[in-house]
C-alpha cells in the first residue's frame, strides 16, 4: 500500500465525510473506491 497526502477544501473534506458515514466505511476506502471507479473507466 502506498502513502498519499492530499489537500481538499473543507467543502470537499465534509461531503467526503458526510458519504463515507452514510456508505459505512472510512473516508480513505471512499476514496481509494473512488480513484478505483474512476480508472475503470479508462
Amino acid at each position: 500500500m502506498s502513502t498519499l497526502n492530499v489537500d481538499l477544501p473543507n467543502s470537499l473534506h465534509r461531503k467526503l465525510e458526510e458519504l463515507s458515514e452514510q456508505e459505512g466505511i472510512a473516508e480513505e476506502q471512499f476514496i481509494a473506491t473512488a480513484v478505483a471507479e474512476k480508472c475503470l473507466r479508462f
